[in-house]
């Protein structure tokens, strides 16, 4: 019965998702840890029977009214009421709530061909006091001031697909690390051949094998905070040739060149 009804979804959904033209691609990961990313949100099409049936794009919690998410998960829609994001559970066969949406923000250089500033906010109208009780007692992201440098490790999560083709994704949030890469290594002309711009950042495994998958986008990539403990926000799940692919590291929107813009309207 859950395969027919994940079956109806899909085909009900289809033509919605391909205008997104989700290509972003976890795979070579695991079930992401109880007490971490909290911040982490699921993008649900608000008529879907299941947050499982309905999870598109993922997305991170910065204010009690503002999620982060990447602009190709949701410039296609024409009313932000087609879209809920689904907060507090790691699961999305159970537990958290959809919260509804009153503004998609999309940044006005975005570029859906090339993936240029591919970041977007959503802003919340939670409609119930258990809602809100619920945002203002959620972990909130902490965005970066600086680039990372390449080598340092990182996490990337979501609920996309574990690998390249595959059609559905896990009701349990993964994670898996990853290594920033340079911008340089990344526009090399066997790899994105100068298509990563400095509104963007890659990280990776050089041999491949762990990333972010289709259904990751919009989703956090962060850094620790060694002595704050605490996890930073620096990459947004954008973009990528493939799946984990050896000499494809993923391309994620750069959080720290982007905070302005996150900040000045996300208030």
């Amino acid at each position: 019965m859950k395969n027919q009804v994940r079956l109806i979804a899909l085909l009900f959904y289809v033509s919605a998702v391909s205008q997104a033209d989700i290509q972003t691609r976890i795979v070579g990961g695991s079930n992401a840890p109880a007490n971490q990313y909290s911040y982490q949100v699921s993008l649900v099409f608000s008529q879907a029977p299941g947050n499982f049936q309905g999870h598109f794009c993922g997305g991170t919690l910065f204010n009690n009214t503002t999620v982060i998410t990447a602009a190709h998960c949701v410039y296609f829609l024409t009313n932000p009421n087609q879209v809920a994001v689904l907060v507090g559970t790691k699961n999305l066969n159970q537990g958290g709530a959809r919260i509804p949406v009153s503004q998609i923000i999309i940044h006005q250089s975005f570029d859906k061909k090339t993936r240029k500033f591919d970041i977007a906010l959503l802003k919340l109208a939670p409609s119930k006091r258990a809602q809100k009780d619920l945002l203002a007692r959620t972990a909130k992201a902490v965005l970066a001031t600086s680039e990372p440098a390449a080598g340092i490790k990182a996490w990337v999560s979501g609920w996309g697909t574990l690998k390249e083709g595959q059609q559905d994704g896990p009701s349990l949030l993964q994670h898996a690390e990853v290594n920033m890469i340079s911008r340089d290594v990344c526009n090399a002309k066997e790899s994105y051949d100068g298509a990563v711009g400095s509104e963007m950042v890659c990280a990776g495994l050089s041999q491949g094998g762990r990333d972010a998958c289709q259904g990751d986008s919009g989703g956090p990539l962060v850094v620790e905070d060694t002595k704050k403990k605490r996890n930073v926000l620096v990459g947004v799940v954008s973009w990528g040739n493939g799946c984990a692919r050896a000499g494809y590291p993923g391309v994620y929107s750069n959080v720290a060149s982007l905070r302005t813009w996150i900040l000045n309207n996300s208030r």
